[in-house]
């Protein structure tokens, strides 16, 4: 997996020997079609883990209690090199054996999802059901396997008020992980501030990223079930991925401000950074945002968060004195304050380009390219003609729908991308309809309608063959519709 550029932000008191080898911070990504880093595939235990136990660790100033910390940690090597010790076991790491603050343990986090692993898998128990996974498990991609597999296997033997039972029960096991996500989170910033120190630690930056994509994804995770169920139901009117680039901010900030980006889609929370402009200092993200699956009738909620070096610095400042945090972990709220937000439909995206939206706080262009990429294909051998006056004939012609392109040759073609078709239909200019009986007396046949007077009759042989193909068009002609409506 592919990481971006920038730096990496690792405490030098950390020791990264008791980490995974793959273990990476939270803000690092594949560097694919996407720079969108998804709290549904990013969060692994080791990434928890890492941010909060370097926050804590951070506050640790002289060499002996460094020293200290790191001997404990190398006691509890086998524990937090696995990160998946069971939650009965006796001998979990804890902070409180340093200090008798607060007890820190992520390792539970851990707990919630895995038990002991195995040597190349490991399993979750969940309904009396065990899946395995790989090594390169995250939280919500677990979660989301078991819907993929043991749903799917489910659904064949029960009818879908169990499947809707079962859909429930994995969504509040996601709500549980997150619950003592932010527990942990809250713990290890309330032992900084607790700690008199005024630095500004990286760590606790990332702390409070960490706090505000788990707060979000608490908000909107209770729409999960239904929007699984709708899917279920219309899982074939899938759009293609709609890319957000070139977000340029031009707000009034102190020069140690630090912006945060993130797209909400239905249940499922997305966030990616900005970095500094040097012509005119305003904030661009510069990486291209990539949003999967989304329905013809999609809504994007863009919401731009920042905060100051300054403002950490005055909340610790003001919680120096002992707090019960065990009070405030429900109402803890990330020091992130909403700068601006623009709500997106996809009526909306009729045209590529900048879409100049205000903000609550100022005003940012955003840059959208909005292409349908359909991503249903289908082809095969059918009977096709023209619509025009007389008796035409039948022609038998293989016919291939790529990306809103209906494509028609005399024979199938050995490499689609160097022959050349005997005919290309745009559907974008296309209305689909079934053809009366003066116009064809075959039962099985649709027409596609083009402008003018001109279009075209397809007939299948089989029942199967027309209504997939009847579908599929479908399915293509509502994609591009969405995408350019004006």
């Amino acid at each position: 997996m592919g990481y971006p550029e920038y730096e990496s932000i690792h405490n030098s008191t950390f020791d990264e020997n008791l980490l995974n080898p793959e273990t990476k911070h939270l803000w690092q990504y594949s560097s694919g079609s996407t720079s969108l880093s998804s709290i549904e595939t990013s969060y692994k235990p080791t990434d928890i883990k890492e941010i909060v136990d370097s926050l804590v660790m951070a506050k640790y100033g002289s060499r002996y209690h460094r020293n200290c910390f790191k001997s404990a940690a190398r006691r509890s090597r086998s524990q937090l090199s696995t990160f998946s010790t069971n939650s009965n076991s006796e001998s979990t790491f804890k902070i409180a054996d340093i200090t008798s603050d607060y007890s820190v343990n992520t390792s539970d986090i851990s707990d919630l999802i895995s038990c002991e692993r195995q040597s190349t898998t490991s399993g979750v128990e969940t309904g009396g059901n065990v899946v395995s996974f790989s090594d390169t498990w995250t939280i919500d991609s677990t979660l989301t396997d078991q819907i993929n597999s043991s749903s799917c296997e489910k659904e064949e033997e029960t009818n879908g008020d169990q499947s809707a039972d079962f859909m429930l029960e994995l969504v509040t096991r996601k709500r549980m992980i997150l619950l003592r996500t932010r527990e942990q989170i809250v713990k290890a910033i309330y032992h900084q501030e607790n700690q008199n120190r005024l630095t500004f630690y990286k760590e606790r930056l990332e702390a409070e990223k960490l706090l505000l994509l788990t707060n979000l994804r608490l908000e909107h995770i209770s729409c999960e079930a239904a929007e699984h169920t709708y899917l279920r139901s219309v899982n074939w009117f899938y759009s293609g991925n709609i890319e957000i680039s070139n977000v340029h901010i031009f707000p009034n900030y102190y020069n140690n401000e630090h912006f945060l980006f993130l797209v909400i889609s239905g249940s499922k929370v997305f966030a990616t950074e900005g970095g500094k402009m040097k012509s005119n200092g305003g904030i661009y993200f510069s990486k291209k945002i990539t949003i999967p699956y989304l329905q013809s009738d999609f809504k994007l909620h863009l919401l731009v968060y920042s905060v100051t070096s300054k403002a950490l610095l005055k909340k610790s400042s003001t919680s120096r004195t002992f707090r019960n945090y065990d009070r405030d972990i429900s109402s803890r709220k990330s020091s992130f304050s909403l700068w601006g937000h623009i709500r997106l439909k996809a009526c909306q995206l009729s045209k590529s380009g900048y879409l100049k939206m205000y903000a609550d706080s100022g005003m940012f262009t955003v840059c959208i390219s909005a292409h349908a990429n359909v991503d249903k294909n289908l082809s095969g051998f059918l009977n096709v003609r023209k619509i025009s006056k007389g008796c035409p004939s039948w022609d038998r012609q293989f016919c291939s729908l790529n990306a809103g392109i209906l494509n028609y040759y005399n024979y199938p073609p050995s490499d689609p991308l160097e022959s050349t078709p005997a005919r290309t239909i745009n559907l974008k200019t296309c209305e689909l309809r079934f053809p009366s009986r003066e116009e064809c007396t075959r039962r099985r046949s649709i027409c596609l309608k083009m402008n003018g007077s001109e279009g075209v009759l397809m007939s299948f042989d089989t029942q199967q063959e027309f209504e997939c193909w009847a579908k599929y068009l479908n399915i293509a002609l509502s994609q591009i519709r969405a995408c350019n409506k004006d």
